[in-house]
C-alpha cells in the first residue's frame, strides 16, 4: 500500500473510532444501524464515504469506559482480514 493511501485509510479509521455504539460484526453497506453511526456528527462521514467504509471494514469490537470516556474500536479489512485497533480519549 502507497504511503499516500495509508495515510488516508488510517485517518479514515481514525474518524471511525469516533462512533459510538458500535457492536461486533457490523459490516457492509446495508447495515443501516453502522452507516447511522458512520454518518453521525460524531464521527461526520458522508453518505458516499460511509458506505464504502462500511464496505471496506468489519467492526470486531468496541470498548467505551464511560468513567474517563476512553473508547478503543478494532477494525478488520474485509478483503485482507488485517485488524486495526484505533482509539479515542476524551477530558471530562
Amino acid at each position: 500500500m502507497n504511503t499516500l493511501n495509508n495515510s488516508f485509510q488510517l485517518a479514515q479509521l481514525s474518524q471511525a473510532a469516533y462512533a459510538l455504539g458500535l457492536v461486533k460484526d457490523m459490516s457492509g453497506q446495508t447495515d443501516t444501524a453502522y452507516l447511522v453511526q458512520l454518518k453521525s456528527k460524531e464521527v461526520g462521514m458522508s453518505d458516499a464515504q460511509a458506505r464504502v467504509f462500511a464496505d471496506t471494514y468489519t467492526v470486531v469490537e468496541q470498548f467505551t469506559d464511560p468513567e474517563s470516556g476512553f473508547s478503543a474500536t478494532i477494525f478488520q479489512e474485509t478483503n485482507t482480514g488485517q485488524e486495526t485497533n484505533t482509539g479515542k480519549e476524551t477530558n471530562t
